[in-house]
């Protein structure tokens, strides 16, 4: 696929999954539009653009994130040659559990995802009953498969929290 149909095709998608990962709007764009340009540049070299566009990109957001956090610097401060690279040994161990939950998250039937959806968005059981419709002993419920449904897909055992 061409660079431009994959930026066409993938931009708007990787800003939602960005956002989706609790990064803010602005951070979210600069960051995909940093792994654009970074891609551009050696676009003949990468095998699987949508996969590594998206680990790009979160690895940009982390970076952005860091960087706002930084004092501002004074009119008189020279700006630094270049940015440090982050650690990214913990971004991958982050990826790859993001990953597993989200996948796990991906395979619970439809109410039990949209259940547990809200409640990682923090809403309790009777704001979710009222959103869906439904009485918050259903909520519950749901929430109770959908935990189990999540521990079995990732191997842990609910009973030894292990």
């Amino acid at each position: 696929m061409s660079f431009e149909a994959v930026y066409r095709a993938e931009r708007s998608k990787l800003i939602r999954y960005l956002i989706s990962m609790g990064v803010g709007q602005h951070q979210a764009d600069d960051a995909v539009q940093a792994a654009f340009a970074r891609a551009y540049g050696c676009w003949d070299q990468i095998r699987a653009p949508r996969a590594w566009l998206y680990k790009v990109a979160l690895r940009e957001s982390y970076r952005v994130h860091a960087s706002a956090g930084r004092r501002e610097i004074p009119v008189g401060d020279s700006l630094p040659d270049a940015a440090s690279a982050p650690d990214t040994g913990d971004l991958v161990v982050l990826n790859e559990e993001e990953e597993r939950v989200r996948a796990a998250l991906a395979a619970l039937p439809g109410r039990q995802r949209q259940v547990m959806a809200l409640t990682l968005a923090g809403f309790s059981p009777a704001e979710i009953a009222a959103e869906l419709g439904c009485d918050p002993a259903a909520v519950r419920q749901n929430q109770v498969r959908a935990r189990d449904n999540l521990a079995r897909h990732l191997g842990i055992d609910r009973r030894t929290n292990r």
